[in-house]
C-alpha cells in the first residue's frame, strides 16, 4: 500500500513539473546543437549558434560561436603557414592577429531565431556566406599589396628630402604587407586550399628595412670617458650623431628619436630628438647610486619612432619590428669616482704681465695631472662657497672645509723674458701653490717655482712654461695623494 501511494506521489510530480522541463530540455531545435541548419549548409556557410535566456544574449552568443569556430579552423591552417616563418619576424601571426582577421567576417547575419512557448528559452543561428567571407578578404588583400607599394614608392622619393620621412613610411609598409600576408593565409585556411591564392612574394618590405637601417651609424661627438660625479648633471654634455648612408656618403638623420639608459639600476631613459643637424645633446643627472665605471647606452628610440609611423607600439605584433628598429646600442663609457677618491679643488689665480692674455693652461693642466694620481679634481660650481669680495687664502680654505678633501690655492702667471730671434723667443712663468688639507685646513705642502721656455710666439711659449710649471707641481704634491684616500 505505501508503494503505491509513493509511486502515485511521484507521478503528480512530474505531471506538474514536466511542462516546465519541456521547453528548456525538449523544445531545442535540433541546429541549435548540431550548430548546422539544413537551409544553410556547411558547403556553402560557416555557422554557430547559442542558447541564452533572452534573444539578444542568444544572437550575441550565436555570433561569438561563429566567430571561435572559425578561429579554430583558422589556427590550424595558420599553424602549418608559421611553421616556416621566423617567429622573430612581423609576417608571423601573432593570437592578436587572429583575432581582428575573424573578428567580424564579412556577410555575418543572424539566421535563424527561436524562443519557446513560453519564452523562457531563445536560440539563434548566425552564419555567413563564404564566398562573401572568401571575396572580401580577397579584397582587402589587394588593398592591401596596393597600400604597401605605395608607400614604397613614397619612401623612395622621400630618401633625398626627408630620409626620416623615408624611415616612417617603410615601417608602414612593413607592416601593412604583414597584414596582406595574414590575409592571404586566412583566405587558404577557409578555401581548404594547399596552396595559397596567388605567387606573390611577400617579406619584401621587411627586407627594404633591415637594409635601410643597417645604413644608419650612431657616434659619440663628445663626452666619452669624462668623470661624473653622483647625484650631479654631466659637467659637459653628451652630444651624439645620427647619420644616414646614402650611397656610401653620410647625411643627417635629422628628427631621429633617440632613447638614453645609463646602467643603473631604477635609472629612467631619457628621450631625445636629433637636430636638423642630426646631432642630439643631453646633460643628465648622474644617479646617487653610479660607481666606478659608468656605461651609458644609447639606441635609436623604437616606441616614438612607431608612434611617429602611425603605429601602436603596445600591440603585440610590433614587438619584432621594435627589436629590428632598437639594433645595436651605442656605448658611451663615463668615470664616477668612488667614495674612497680623494676630492681636490684647484683655484689659481692668473695674472697678466706683457702684451697677451695667457690661456688658463695651468688649471686645466693641474686638474689633469692630479686626476691621474687618482684625485677627483672639481670645479668651484660644484662646491658650495659663501665668500666675500676679494676673499683671502684662509676665507677660502675655511669655505672649502668638510666639502673636499685637498685645496690646491694658488697663482700663476707668464710674460715674455726674452726674444731670442725674430722667430722665435723666451717666456718666463713663474707661479706659487699650496696644498691645504679640506679636512682641518692646514697647509701642508707649498710650491714656488720660476721658469723659462721657448716658442714661437708668446702665446705658445708662455703656454709651454705653464705647463711645465704645472707639472713640477704636481710631482711636488704626489706624495700627498698617492696611497691616501681617506684623510691627508
Amino acid at each position: 500500500m505505501k508503494c503505491v501511494r509513493f509511486g502515485g506521489l511521484w507521478a503528480l510530480c512530474l505531471l506538474i513539473f514536466l511542462p516546465a522541463c519541456q521547453t528548456s530540455l525538449v523544445g531545442r531545435p535540433a541546429w541549435s546543437v548540431s550548430q548546422v541548419h539544413k537551409d544553410y549548409p556547411a558547403s556553402k556557410f560557416f555557422s554557430g549558434a547559442a542558447s541564452a535566456e533572452n534573444l539578444e544574449e542568444a544572437r550575441k552568443m550565436a555570433r561569438s560561436r561563429l566567430a571561435d569556430n572559425l578561429k579554430k579552423r583558422v589556427r590550424e591552417a595558420f599553424e602549418k603557414q608559421m611553421a616556416q616563418v621566423d617567429k622573430g619576424s612581423l609576417a608571423y601571426l601573432s593570437e592578436q592577429a587572429i583575432d581582428e582577421l575573424i573578428a567580424e567576417p564579412a556577410g555575418i547575419r543572424i539566421a535563424v531565431d527561436w524562443s519557446s512557448s513560453k519564452g523562457v528559452r531563445h536560440a539563434a543561428l548566425a552564419v555567413a556566406s563564404r564566398d562573401e567571407v572568401l571575396a572580401s578578404a580577397r579584397e582587402q588583400s589587394k588593398a592591401y599589396r596596393e597600400q604597401v607599394q605605395q608607400l614604397l614608392e613614397t619612401a623612395k622619393q622621400m630618401e633625398d628630402k626627408v630620409p626620416y620621412a623615408a624611415l616612417l613610411n617603410l615601417l608602414g609598409a612593413v607592416y601593412i604587407e604583414a597584414q596582406a600576408t595574414h590575409q592571404r593565409i586566412f583566405v587558404q585556411a577557409l578555401a581548404e586550399k594547399e596552396a595559397l591564392e596567388d605567387n606573390q612574394e611577400t617579406g619584401g618590405s621587411e627586407k627594404a628595412l633591415r637594409q635601410w637601417l643597417a645604413s644608419l651609424k650612431l657616434s659619440v661627438i663628445r663626452g666619452q670617458g669624462q668623470k661624473a660625479h653622483p647625484g650631479q648633471a654631466l659637467s659637459a654634455p653628451l652630444v651624439v650623431a645620427v647619420e644616414w648612408l646614402d650611397q656610401k656618403v653620410p647625411r643627417p638623420l635629422a628628427r631621429a628619436p633617440l632613447r638614453l639608459l645609463m646602467q643603473v639600476a631604477k635609472s629612467k631613459p631619457i628621450k631625445l630628438r636629433c637636430e636638423q643637424n642630426g646631432w642630439a645633446t643631453s646633460s643628465p643627472m648622474v644617479p646617487a647610486t653610479a660607481q666606478g665605471k659608468l656605461q651609458v647606452r644609447v639606441s635609436l628610440d623604437a616606441a616614438q619612432i612607431l608612434e611617429d609611423a602611425g603605429l601602436d607600439p603596445t600591440d603585440t605584433r610590433t614587438a619584432s619590428l621594435k627589436n629590428i628598429i632598437e639594433g645595436d646600442a651605442l656605448s658611451i663609457d663615463l668615470r664616477v669616482p668612488g667614495k674612497d677618491t680623494p676630492r681636490c679643488i684647484v683655484l689659481i689665480a692668473e695674472s697678466q704681465n706683457g702684451d697677451f692674455v695667457t690661456d688658463p693652461v695651468s688649471v686645466r693642466e693641474l686638474n689633469r695631472l692630479l686626476g691621474d694620481l687618482g684625485c677627483d679634481a672639481v670645479g668651484t660650481d660644484q662646491v658650495k662657497l659663501d665668500l666675500p669680495d676679494a676673499p683671502s687664502e684662509a676665507q677660502i680654505v675655511a669655505a672649502l672645509r668638510g666639502q673636499v678633501r685637498w685645496a690646491v690655492l694658488g697663482e700663476a702667471a707668464c710674460g715674455v723674458s726674452r726674444e731670442l730671434s725674430e722667430s722665435f723667443l723666451f717666456s718666463e712663468a713663474w707661479g706659487r701653490f699650496s696644498l691645504y688639507s679640506g679636512i682641518d685646513g692646514k697647509e701642508v705642502k707649498r710650491f714656488e717655482a720660476k721658469l723659462t721656455s721657448p716658442g714661437q710666439d708668446a702665446k705658445t711659449a708662455g703656454k709651454r712654461a705653464l705647463k711645465k710649471l704645472s707639472k713640477q707641481a704636481q710631482k711636488a704634491f704626489q706624495p700627498f695623494f698617492k696611497g691616501q684616500s681617506t684623510r691627508p
